[in-house]
């Protein structure tokens, strides 16, 4: 397991990214992609599912689908701090990941 950041320095006042500084980072987390090789990519929240799919992509149409980027199988489903606002979404997310899980390991 490798775990990384869309963005490699957290925004003042700890808000979401910009576009700009999400497209700052972007060759970094391709070249860490391409370096690592993963089995599967989980991206977790509205900002990993933007930097692996593109800034108009909506975590609410992505969450729990497989898709492919550059050969690699991604799931995108919630950041596990959502869960501290909405208890709700605990098993969903627990779900995606144990869907993650099987697919890693074949």
């Amino acid at each position: 397991m490798y775990i990384t950041n869309a963005v490699k320095c957290r925004p003042p006042g700890n808000r979401r990214p910009s576009r700009a500084e999400a497209e700052t980072c972007g060759a970094y987390l391709t070249a860490q992609v391409e370096t690592i090789a993963p089995d599967v990519v989980v991206a977790l929240g509205q900002t990993a599912a933007r930097a692996m799919f593109g800034p108009g992509a909506a975590l609410s149409k992505l969450r729990g689908r497989w898709r492919s980027v550059d050969g690699v199988p991604v799931l995108a489903t919630y950041h596990p701090a959502a869960i501290l606002y909405n208890r709700r979404l605990f098993g969903k997310l627990a779900g995606d990941l144990a869907r993650a899980r099987r697919r890693a390991e074949g």
